[in-house]
């Protein structure tokens, strides 16, 4: 292929020779953007940002300008499935605009629009052809400012903002479709923060690829939230060994442990492999600054990485963009990538400092996984160089977690650059990561203040809790938690059922996707019961939890949200709840619900206005996804419950009409119920299930319509009657008494045939009529005297404290067999006996009383 020479300036290269550098952008593949025009990380303003830096530092004068080309069908059917490829070719056609949401909806982080074929198949094929002109040798080396990204597109399903693999399709497209060209073997390095899950499989057996892949893991918690990225990933058949994960074990790496990861293990594998071609999945996210990665690799810090690439392959290097969601930050360091491939100039300053303790761990392990395939990995690297090294600083909260987009923004380099000690970087005149380190004089003073944290959603589940502690992300979640300052995990645990009613409202959230979330009535109500997991974690804790909860603009850093004045507001406040400004958030409502140990208990949960909106319809009550009750039974099956008794209370909670508690009898205040169960009851110890119940398929409630009210009667004189879980014959009709004018009418019966029929049977669990199943759980008899109550409070458990491995943040064992491990019980005067097996099941024990949280081992 010819290009011409009138588009190019020539001009000395890194060795003294004339380069040449393709740069490809088409204004088209920004026709892909979210339907409804709501922001999204992934948006046309990427790219966009990038173009007008490069043209801005008179870049694109001295290089090759190409025009996006589509890809054709057979070049992208080599790594897709003909259904993937079907769907995508046609989901922006106009057959397709009754589904294209609900399609989106069922995949991973994923949306179209009448514009996102079109943008698919240029990106694909704009990355085949500036590979195709680097490999002819019409260009040196190329860049490709493309969207939306590939490296998570599986074969046969779009993920995480990805449609298609364009790295991939490219890759295949050189190897199989043009032999001629001599390129036999191409290593791909992806940098993007994110580990490339796609990319590895599509070549998982081909030793024609060399796949490189640096990224944060943490174990699997952090997105794609798989153990793909884990180091022991090697590759299988002809491909072993062909297959290199360096996985981060957490956030805030910066340019020294990138390049102390090029220099030990990338550069001595990719000279030894000695590839023909280097395709770069370029990611800017692990970019300082970026809402998403929370690392902090500067544009001095790329260009080096790409620099000691241009030693290989003879610099024939492809660059497709991949993820990067600050703005400045993908500009600034794509601007020091280009100049590096037309001239080999870098930034002028480099980090000073060491690369983490961790980082050095993560390279002696993957070293000596890799030594079997390449020998050169086996020598020790000497301890004058791991000796340099530095400790991990506190967590940043680089962005938020929230069910509101609405509020979120970019964060500014000076927002994140916080515990992180760096020289003064500088792109041209820019001055890009002056040091800054911040001190909250708050986070001192309230991390001295323990409070106990009522979790009633996703958070019942202690591993999606962690996730705002620690960071990260669990199954069926879209987006990660960046974590919170302090990453100490829980001091204790605890259950407790409070008079609350729980349900589901709204109808999409950016953590979960299409369904409803679960809100907790900030009124009481003596015939409501709902199950609280409560989490005693420190008031800086809190805040930060409250902060990524709620979706708070900004960082976390002049203010608290609440502080010790607010808490003791609050719990003297005659309404026991205050909202704290958080913006838009849903969850600003803060709600005393008592002391336990003299220590407060708080949720958070919708205002008092935005309930009387949940129960006039004006928003909408809406049942919640399958992934999103998963999270809720796991977290209830670790708890009080059964799994079957968690998917019934979750049911009942979802299609259970919301009452207007001014229409019904005043309700006395009532003590919560505190569990305890028996030894002679031999509960198992619970584990983690992949739960798959009719709920999780529920529909979504229409607004202003409700489930029929139960088949029973109420004089409007008689005392509401406690709850029984009572199983008893139909009550006998009765016929009320005639209304009074004043009476509120009854609700509509429902316009549709989409709604679950209520719950019309009611079961005693002690009632003589049926057994009690084994692991039952009782509610205590009234007792007369202080003493007796604390005896119904459940032991408490502390977490194990934190280690290099923490094992609660991997995604949940699907199909684990119940009995599988070890557990322990341990009794209220503090004796342990080890969990009785079928051997032994038979021991005689006197009763007596024991927590329900079994330790496994």
């Amino acid at each position: 292929m010819d290009v011409d020479d009138s588009e190019t300036t020539k001009f000395n290269g890194i060795n003294g020779d004339s380069r040449r550098l393709g740069v490809l952008y088409d204004e088209r593949m920004c026709k892909h953007h979210t339907p409804d025009g709501d922001y999204h990380p992934e948006n046309p303003y990427r790219i966009r940002a990038i173009w007008n830096k490069l043209h801005a530092a008179g870049i694109l004068q001295r290089c090759v300008v190409l025009k996006g080309k589509e890809a054709e069908d057979k070049h992208i059917l080599a790594v897709h499935s003909k259904n993937h490829v079907k769907l995508i070719k046609k989901i922006s056609s106009k057959e397709f605009d009754s589904q294209r949401d609900k399609i989106a909806a069922k995949l991973n982080s994923i949306y179209f629009n009448e514009g996102s074929s079109e943008a698919a198949y240029l990106a694909a094929g704009s990355v085949i052809d500036v590979a195709e002109k680097v490999a002819e040798g019409d260009l040196d080396s190329g860049i490709a400012i493309v969207r939306p990204p590939g490296h998570h597109a599986e074969h046969d399903e779009a993920m995480g903002f990805c449609l298609f693999n364009n790295i991939a399709v490219a890759a295949s497209f050189i190897l199989n479709e043009r032999p001629d060209l001599g390129i036999k073997k191409i290593l791909i390095v992806d940098w993007d923060v994110h580990h490339g899950n796609a990319t590895q499989k599509m070549f998982w057996e081909d030793p024609r690829v060399l796949f490189f892949s640096v990224h944060r893991h943490e174990f699997g918690s952090f997105y794609p939230a798989t153990h793909d990225g884990f180091y022991t990933q090697v590759g299988e058949g002809p491909g072993a060994g062909y297959n290199i994960n360096v996985p981060w074990e957490n956030g805030r790496c910066g340019d020294a442990d990138y390049l102390a990861v090029w220099d030990h293990i990338l550069l001595p594998v990719a000279e030894e492999y000695n590839p023909d071609m280097i395709m770069v999945s370029a990611g800017f996210d692990a970019a300082v600054g970026d809402p998403l990665g929370g690392c902090c690799v500067t544009p001095y810090g790329y260009s080096i990485m790409l620099k000691k690439l241009m030693n290989l392959a003879q610099g024939k290097i492809v660059l497709a963009l991949e993820g990067g969601y600050n703005l400045d930050s993908i500009a600034n360091s794509m601007l020091a990538c280009a100049e590096l491939l037309l001239d080999g100039r870098t930034v002028n300053k480099s980090s000073e400092t060491y690369p983490f303790e961790s980082t050095w761990q993560v390279i002696q392990a993957v070293r000596q996984e890799l030594s079997p395939f390449w020998p050169i990995l086996s020598d020790e690297i000497p301890d004058n160089l791991i000796s340099k090294k530095v400790p991990l600083p506190e967590v940043l909260l680089s962005s938020s977690d929230s069910d509101d987009e609405a509020n979120g923004r970019l964060k500014t380099l000076e927002e994140v650059l916080q515990g992180i000690t760096f020289s003064q970087l500088e792109v041209k005149e820019d001055s890009q990561g002056q040091a800054v380190n911040v001190t909250q004089p708050w986070r001192s003073e309230l991390s001295k203040t323990d409070i106990w944290y009522a979790a009633f959603g996703s958070n019942l589940w202690c591993p999606r809790l962690l996730c705002y502690i620690r960071g990260g992300q669990v199954e069926g979640m879209k987006r990660q938690c960046t974590g919170s300052m302090d990453t100490t995990p829980p001091k204790e645990i605890l259950w407790k059922s409070f008079p609350h009613r729980l349900f589901f409202g709204r109808e999409y959230s950016s953590t979960w996707g299409q369904g409803g979330v679960a809100f907790l009535n900030p009124e009481s109500n003596s015939e409501e019961k709902s199950y609280l997991c409560l989490y005693r974690i420190t008031l800086e804790q809190f805040n930060d939890l409250l902060y990524q909860e709620n979706n708070a603009s900004g960082t976390l850093s002049d203010n608290p949200l609440l502080d010790i004045a607010n808490l003791n507001k609050v719990t003297s406040s005659p309404s026991n709840s205050i909202e704290v400004p958080t913006g838009k958030g849903w969850y600003h409502n803060l709600l005393y619900l008592g002391k336990e140990c003299n220590i407060p208990i708080l949720t958070m949960t919708c205002s008092h206005s935005d309930m009387e909106g949940f129960k006039s319809g004006k928003i909408p009550i809406c049942s919640p996804a399958k992934e999103y009750v998963n999270t809720l039974v796991r977290g209830l099956a670790e708890g009080p419950l059964s799994k079957e008794e968690a998917s019934e209370y979750i049911q009942k909670a979802s299609t259970k009409p919301l009452r207007n508690l001014q229409n019904e009898l005043v309700q006395t205040k009532s003590k919560p119920y505190l569990y305890k169960i028996s030894e002679k009851q031999n509960v198992d110890a619970p584990t983690p299930l992949k739960i798959d119940h009719p709920l999780a398929v529920l529909p979504s409630l229409p607004q202003n319509t409700y489930p029929p009210p139960p088949k029973k009667t109420l004089s409007p004189s008689s005392s509401p009657k406690k709850k029984h879980i009572k199983k008893t014959p139909p009550p006998k009709k009765q016929t009320p008494p005639p209304p009074s004018p004043t009476k509120t009418p009854s609700l509509p019966p429902p316009q549709n045939d989409h709604i679950l029929p209520p719950i019309e049977e009611e079961f005693e669990l002690n009632s003589p009529q049926r057994e009690l199943p084994q692991n039952t759980l009782l509610p205590p008899a009234p007792v007369e005297n202080e003493a007796a109550t604390k005896e119904q409070t459940l032991e408490r458990r502390s977490l194990p404290p934190v280690g290099p491995k923490p094992q609660v943040l991997p995604p949940p064992v699907v199909d684990v067999p119940q009995n599988e491990g070890s557990s322990q019980l341990k009794f209220l005067d503090g004796e342990t006996n080890a969990h009785p097996t079928k051997a032994n099941s038979n021991t005689s024990h006197p009763a007596r009383d024991v927590i329900c949280w079994m330790v496994r081992s």
